[in-house]
């Protein structure tokens, strides 16, 4: 009776036969749905697709629904398919959600260790300013793959004025699953809250794995300090400066809200990150940082850990394991500083 009931209502808006109306009787839904495929009716006209179908005539009957058969063979769409070692494995033993636990984002709340601010647990995507930002200029160099980190290649791309701009999209050779979205999420999170720090890049905007920066013309500090063709042009004064600048961008990020309490820990702190716009040395790339989270029963800062460390210019408890805290930044600063004066 439902089925009836909706047929008639659906199918009383339709006009076929040339634009004139037909009216469908109820007699004439009761006969149809009694209908099968072996009914005369049905057998008249039968489509390959489930749905309701009028007759080609000028009765306004309804045909029978037909399921579809997906065993049909109308054309031959069977051939073999050659399966390597590594694949038939995987078949043999499928994977569970065990498989997939270094996929899933460390757990933020644990204990008495909570969350020092909202905004730590926040996102706030800007998904409009990424997708209004094509690739397509690859084809007549008007977008340039300029290079990659280890999660993310770098674009260089240009907005609607010819400003250029960085798009920054997860490498190929990287899942898309809940841990790198958390990693990115924390990226645009802790570049958003240093926007008013003059000592790190600006950041437009970002959704899921990507995010849009500003350009770096002058290149990163590496360069500066060991250039692939010729020797440094650093001098002793230009090294000072730089030394100055690093230490102001770790000031702003360890005291995000200006109480002397530190809330960002970037864990990544090397010549690559610090990159030289307009004059400025500025740091960038927060996808390893963490946030530090406020102890409610100790009444201080709790400490992390990171599950991989590798690198030249890390502290000796990231080398250990061990618990660490935003000083294992103060240490890779250190580290910098060590190679400007013996550059």
């Amino acid at each position: 009776i439902v089925l009836s009931c909706l047929i008639l209502h659906v199918y009383k808006k339709i006009h076929f036969n040339h634009g004139a109306a037909h009216t469908i009787s109820e007699n004439a839904i009761r006969s149809t749905s009694a209908t099968n495929d072996s009914s005369p009716v049905a057998q008249s006209f039968q489509p390959r697709v489930v749905g309701y179908y009028f007759d080609e005539d000028d009765k306004p009957l309804l045909n029978a629904p037909r399921r579809l058969n997906p065993y049909d063979e109308v054309y031959r769409s069977f051939r073999e398919i050659e399966l390597d070692e590594r694949t038939i494995k995987r078949m043999e033993k499928p994977m569970t959600s065990r498989d997939y636990r270094h996929g899933a984002r460390d757990e933020f709340i644990q204990g008495d260790c909570v969350a020092m601010h909202d905004w730590q647990m926040k996102s706030h995507p800007s998904c409009n300013n990424i997708h209004e930002t094509t690739l397509t200029g690859i084809i007549s160099d008007e977008v340039k793959l300029v290079t990659h980190g280890y999660w993310r290649d770098v674009w260089l791309t240009l907005q609607y004025d010819g400003t250029p701009r960085v798009l920054k999209t997860l490498r190929y050779s990287h899942s898309f699953e809940d841990r790198n979205y958390d990693r990115h999420r924390r990226d645009a999170v802790a570049m958003e809250r240093l926007t008013s720090s003059q000592y790190v890049v600006d950041i437009y905007g970002f959704c899921g794995n990507s995010a849009s920066f500003e350009f770096a013309e002058g290149g990163d500090l590496d360069y500066a300090l060991w250039p692939k063709h010729g020797t440094s042009t650093l001098t002793m004064l230009d090294k000072l400066n730089i030394a100055v600048q690093v230490a102001n961008g770790l000031v702003d990020i360890h005291d995000t809200e200006k109480d002397g309490r530190p809330t960002i820990a970037h864990t990544d702190i090397s010549t690559g990150q610090f990159l030289l716009m307009n004059g400025k040395w500025k740091l960038n790339d927060f996808n390893r940082c963490r946030f530090i989270r406020w102890n409610e029963q100790q009444q201080k800062p709790c400490t992390y850990r990171v599950g991989n460390n590798p690198g030249k210019f890390r502290s000796p408890e990231e080398y250990e394991y061990a618990a660490q805290t935003e000083k294992v930044d103060v240490y890779s600063m250190g580290n910098i500083f060590y190679s400007l004066l013996t550059e």
